[in-house]
């Protein structure tokens, strides 16, 4: 298969290792097993050359995700980059979490290619991180931010959540204060889910308010909104130029491959994943088998649904002449008796169709009723 950087094609790298697992974390992902590490890259290498043998390896993007892909050194992280062919405009992503890194770190590891930072700060409030589970403070967040200005990154961004037990209005407004004053070029806001598994799921006196959490994301749409930053995805903000165009590799299902535990991979419509268990990982690829442990191609309903839905998470949203097509059914009753609660929902033009603010927030209805459609 051949990919061009018109088409799109990303690369995720998964480095499942972090100094403590966050309260909310449902990933793939350990904080006692550091002395895996070596062999963990070691089989990262091995399984993308595996790749490299049957496809060129040319991305437009790629994202190393975790864990806490800032715990590797710049020289651990060169050898995985080589393997690939890599242009100068290609998108090289690195998570990081603030107490990980140093302006040393930083620069180095722009020296080898980096030009992307995505920081893990959730929260500006020192209560609400201890809440979340989060070992940094407030003050290491800034710290790191500083540190990436000063080693000369430009393509910065911030994730936040909201909606943690003991966040209040004036906390969130707070955080997102702070993160306005540090001038990101791109923010991620979550809001704060519980999943089945993670210590927080265990604790239902933490458990997030759907309403609360609605009226949180009105503000962080206005705030945004109000510095120049245009919403391009349901929980993603940019400056015109800086958004993800690894996630934009997602939304448009254009194709990509995961390397590493747990990673998934998307090519010409049928999505494959690999082990989730470290240990399964590692045996797999010490014995030369295969590191995928599951695989479907994409039925044509399934297909449609995923338009749909990823579609109508994107500004642009989706066009009429698509939606008709996915759901022929609907094309009858549009503009005539579709049910009226849309209306506050859907901004409906000649050609598209896009979510409004409440629509955003309400976003998996409107999804689920506009597919109804399809077996009425």
């Amino acid at each position: 298969m051949n990919s061009d950087i018109e088409s799109g094609f990303g690369i995720y790298i998964h480095f499942p290792f972090c100094l403590k697992k966050c309260d909310y974390c449902a990933f793939s992902t350990w904080d006692d097993r550091f002395d895996l590490v070596e062999p963990y890259l070691q089989a990262l290498k091995l399984e993308i050359t595996s790749w490299s043998k049957n496809m060129e390896l040319a991305p437009t993007s790629i994202y190393f995700g975790g864990g806490t892909p800032s715990l590797m050194e710049a020289k651990q992280i060169s050898p995985l980059l080589e393997l690939f062919d890599i242009d100068k405009d290609v998108e090289i992503t690195l998570e990081c979490n603030p107490e990980t890194v140093s302006v040393s770190k930083l620069v180095d590891f722009k020296n080898i290619g980096i030009n992307r930072l995505s920081f893990g700060v959730q929260s500006f409030s020192s209560h609400v991180l201890a809440s979340l589970g989060r070992i940094h403070s407030a003050d290491n967040a800034i710290k790191a931010f500083g540190f990436a200005k000063e080693a000369g990154f430009e393509n910065i961004s911030l994730d936040l959540i909201y909606g943690a037990s003991g966040e209040s209005d004036q906390d969130w407004l707070y955080s997102l204060e702070k993160c306005f004053e540090l001038k990101p070029t791109h923010l991620s806001a979550y809001a704060l889910t519980v999943e089945p598994g993670t210590a927080l799921s265990k604790d239902p006196l933490r458990y997030p308010d759907d309403d609360v959490q609605a009226k949180r994301y009105e503000v962080i749409d206005e705030l945004a909104e109000k510095i120049g930053m245009r919403w391009y995805e349901i929980s993603n903000w940019a400056f015109e130029g800086y958004e993800s165009r690894h996630n934009q590799i997602y939304w448009s299902r254009k194709n990509y491959l995961g390397f590493g535990c747990s990673a998934h991979s998307y090519i010409d419509g049928q999505r494959r994943w690999n082990f989730s268990s470290l240990n399964k990982y590692l045996e797999a690829s010490l014995y030369g088998r295969s590191l995928c442990c599951g695989k479907e191609d994409l039925t044509d309903k399934q297909n449609r649904l995923e338009v749909l839905m990823l579609g109508l998470r994107t500004k642009d949203g989706i066009s009429l002449s698509d939606l008709f097509k996915l759901f022929p059914k609907l094309e009858s009753i549009f503009f005539n008796s579709l049910d009226a609660s849309l209306t506050e929902l859907l901004e409906i033009t000649q050609k598209r169709v896009r979510l409004t603010l409440k629509g955003r927030l309400l976003a998996n209805e409107v999804i689920n009723y506009l597919s109804s459609f399809e077996s009425v």
